[in-house]
């Protein structure tokens, strides 16, 4: 079971958790072989087909650090601030009210355990590693919830880059805890 099916667990019968996670998703960088895994066209259709939403939990970053996108941490955590902001202007809360918007910053790279992976994800380690820093400013400074995965989970040792089934327990109880209270916080 994926982390988001264990915040449905956790919250209850009386909440709906909407899974819209895509395994390879950026935050906005365009690959032009993947155009269809960018966060950032994706996220304001999204939004209004599922509204109203109480809440949108935000975890990205992990594949923008891959060798041939080149982002920084701070460029990585620019794109994710912009997505907040989307949902925060896309009035899908409650009554076209505001939405709570936890970001997640999901836990820095493991060891990676083959060339391929080392390649790919290797040189964005230390972007990987400073995401966590950044995006807690980005929602100190925005009000937003925030809640970093490295703190209660890490990527498997199976690849580094990847959450095994505990992983996906650790998390998801996680996230249902922190939108448990920055629901109650909001009102």
């Amino acid at each position: 079971m994926r982390w988001p099916g264990v915040v449905a667990r956790e919250l209850g019968p009386h909440a709906t958790v909407v899974e819209e996670g895509l395994p390879g998703r950026t935050a906005a960088v365009l690959d032009p072989a993947w155009p269809h895994y960018t966060g950032l066209p994706y996220l304001r259709p999204a939004l209004e087909s599922h509204a109203p939403l109480d809440a949108v939990a935000i975890m990205l970053g992990t594949n923008d650090v891959q060798e041939p996108y080149r982002r920084s941490a701070a460029g990585i955590a620019s794109d994710i601030a912009g997505l907040a902001e989307i949902v925060l202007r896309s009035a899908c809360g409650p009554e076209n009210g505001v939405t709570h918007v936890l970001l997640v910053a999901p836990p820095p790279l493991g060891k990676l355990r083959d060339a391929m992976s080392e390649a790919s994800y290797g040189p964005g380690a230390e972007s990987s590693r400073r995401l966590g820093e950044l995006l807690s400013a980005v929602a100190d400074g925005a009000g937003l919830g925030f809640l970093d995965a490295g703190i209660v989970t890490s990527f498997s040792e199976a690849d580094g880059f990847h959450l095994d089934a505990s992983g996906h327990e650790a998390l998801g109880r996680a996230v249902a805890g922190a939108l448990r209270a920055g629901l109650a916080e909001g009102g």
